[in-house]
């Protein structure tokens, strides 16, 4: 799967149907250890979520939170991996009954860990603050991103990344998300 350029919504309605994606996410958890197979995983979950939202929670339901958390959390330091880590999960977050798995355990602080550690790495950046910028959505993730100076670290990304335009251009749209909400997000 992680070969298709363009996975067609009746491939992805009989990758549901099967279990298809139980199985990804299983292999992800199997080859923990092994970088090729997770940034094919990450490929697959990407290029799935572009079917839609019920496909995006299939693959959530499936478990794929905790096991891109996984990923984050053995390749620390592999940028390559994280970049690739951060777009599946960016592709999750689009649908809002998935951001409940993301309130599951640290996802959230280890999303801005991992941007705060990889300042100058563009692509990493971008797909931290698109996460940042949907889960804004949500009340209890802005008050775990406002706790875990999330805000902030968007604000460095522009800083560190003030060349790149597309960090530039997600890092604006989650601030705007953060702002267009009435509460104590931004009054860090």
């Amino acid at each position: 799967l992680s070969l298709i350029h363009e996975l067609d919504s009746n491939t992805a309605e009989e990758t549901v149907n099967y279990g298809g994606f139980d199985v990804i996410i299983n292999a992800m958890d199997v080859c923990a250890k092994d970088g090729i197979a997770q940034v094919n995983a990450f490929k697959v979950i990407f290029i799935a979520c572009l079917n839609g939202e019920n496909v995006q929670r299939d693959i959530a339901r499936a478990g794929a939170m905790k096991s891109l958390r996984n990923s984050i959390e053995s390749f620390s330091d592999d940028e390559i991996v994280l970049e690739g880590c951060l777009l599946a999960l960016s592709s999750l977050c689009i649908v809002e009954d998935n951001i409940v798995y993301m309130l599951e355990g640290d996802l959230i602080d280890q999303v801005i860990i991992t941007m705060n550690g990889h300042l100058d790495c563009g692509g990493l950046q971008e797909h931290g603050c698109v996460i940042l910028g949907l889960l804004a959505r949500n009340v209890e993730a802005r008050r775990r991103i406002s706790k875990a100076c999330g805000f902030n670290s968007i604000v460095i990304s522009m800083a560190i990344n003030h060349g790149d335009v597309e960090v530039q251009c997600q890092a604006l749209t989650a601030v705007r998300a953060f702002c267009a909400i009435d509460d104590d997000s931004c009054k860090v």
